[in-house]
């Protein structure tokens, strides 16, 4: 679907009418309380999918949107929150989705798509899963026809018939250790179009647009203690040409988003860069309408007052400016690895088997990418305290013992070398206890702490363990 507003998580058959109709919102009262954030700068080179820290700029509150003083749209809130509820707390045990796809139909229906297949054959057969890390299928969602390999949410193949689509696509996120965005920006026939430049219209006429909406919700989301959310992992570029006519004349609005002169043939590669110095045409304004019903969703979800407060102030662009504070992937980069095409005699139909053969290998690396985030997630969260006492045998007894001994802050060195159980606790020697708290001060990279203070962790364990 080419509507502006509609993005990957609306159902088939939605016209442009039927989503404003839903989508229009009363206009509510402003709070200060947005927060800007700095732009990261993304590397397809490091693992990404972690957070990077910037600086917080002072809260700034953007002047009401023009679109939302007409009472004509006012509308029942609790449309928004049909179906929506607090997930349980996350557990590798329990149901969950390894990754997410976010995107907008109109512009990344291949990508989201091609990688979806290529995450799932990937860690069905080469890249498998750490064991104890595939969880359980989410009941709310359709399950795909080949169990094996990564559980991946993406709305056309999970999304019920006869359920509310919208709670389908935020439950889908909210039960997700990975978040991936398609974040893009093209133009055609001078309209900036994707999942970033679509929102520039957001300036002119306000709406619900739901790839800003998943945006919002992933930010608080991760947030929130006890989330199955760990990573986000943006896929950042301007558009991805259609392989099988990358080589013929286009109107796909390419040589806009590259800056080339009107005339020019496409460029050979299918992914183009992002255009960073367009983010500058994003509305400096909140969508009122946006903001108000990701307020409602998130206060379903269980995320506190103060959190939704300081959203609902929040800025179209600050919004996209926190997404891009996580490191991500750049597929044009990817494609210079290839280097350039050689024989440009060659008859068309060869060029386009090449390039076809070229965005098949960068798809390929992004989800490798991605899968390496994921099978470090999971990796983390099994030594993690909050795995070890809801998903390992007698796990809660440790803590508790832990706790009564003011040792809890130990917990994660137990967790990591597996002592699930009083039992196992009790048969620690004092050589086991060096180095179980040497292995996780290494992983922790925490070498500052110190020798004193480490000598004293590891006495006050052997004398804890004596005792039982």
């Amino acid at each position: 679907m080419d509507e502006e507003g509609e993005v990957g998580s609306t159902p088939a058959g939605l016209t442009l009418e039927d989503s404003k109709a839903m989508d229009e919102i009363a206009r509510g009262e402003e709070e200060k309380a947005g927060q800007e954030q700095g732009m990261g700068v993304a590397s397809a080179a490091s693992v990404p999918g972690g957070r990077i820290r910037v600086a917080e700029a002072e809260p700034t509150k953007g002047p009401s949107h023009p679109s939302c003083t007409d009472p004509e749209q006012a509308m029942d809130l609790s449309e928004y929150a049909r179906g929506i509820k607090p997930p349980p707390t996350f557990s590798l045990r329990g149901p969950l989705f390894h990754a997410m796809i976010s995107y907008r139909v109109a512009t990344e229906s291949m990508v989201a798509q091609d990688l979806y297949d290529k995450l799932r054959s990937l860690s069905a057969s080469s890249k498998p899963l750490p064991p104890g890390g595939k969880g359980l299928w989410c009941a709310f969602a359709k399950e795909p026809d080949e169990p094996n390999g990564a559980k991946i949410y993406l709305d056309h193949l999970c999304l019920l018939n006869g359920k509310p689509w919208r709670a389908g696509f935020i439950m889908g996120l909210a039960h997700s250790m990975v978040v991936v965005p398609l974040l893009t920006w093209s133009e055609k026939d001078g309209e900036e179009r994707g999942t970033v430049g679509g929102l520039v219209s957001l300036g002119e006429k306000d709406r619900v647009d739901n790839c800003l909406l998943e945006m919002i919700v992933t930010m608080e989301w991760m947030k929130q203690r006890g989330s199955a959310l760990h990573s986000v992992v943006p896929l950042m570029f301007g558009e991805c040409l259609d392989p099988e006519n990358v080589n013929k004349g286009s109107e796909s609005g390419s040589d806009a988003s590259q800056g080339a002169s009107e005339g020019a043939k496409p460029k050979k590669h299918e992914f183009t860069a992002f255009p960073w110095k367009k983010l500058g045409m994003l509305p400096s304004t909140p969508s009122d309408m946006t903001n108000k019903c990701a307020a409602v969703i998130l206060k379903n979800l269980g995320v506190s007052h103060e959190s939704i407060k300081a959203m609902e102030g929040r800025t179209v662009k600050q919004n996209i400016d926190m997404m891009l504070a996580n490191q991500g992937i750049k597929p044009d980069e990817l494609q210079i690895q290839l280097g350039d095409n050689k024989g440009s005699s060659k008859a068309s139909s060869d060029k386009n088997q090449k390039n076809k053969a070229e965005y098949a290998f960068v798809v390929e690396r992004c989800a490798d990418t991605v899968l390496d985030v994921i099978i470090r997630d999971i990796s983390e969260a099994k030594s993690s305290p909050q795995h070890f006492g809801f998903d390992r045998p007698h796990g809660a007894e440790v803590l508790e013992w832990l706790k009564q001994q003011g040792l809890l802050h130990l917990a994660p060195a137990f967790a990591r070398s597996g002592i699930n159980s009083i039992r196992l606790a009790s048969r620690l020697s004092s050589d086991k206890v060096s180095e179980m708290i040497d292995s996780w001060l290494e992983g922790e990279q925490s070498g500052t702490m110190q020798a004193a203070r480490v000598l004293g962790e590891k006495v006050a364990v052997e004398t804890a363990v004596k005792g039982l």
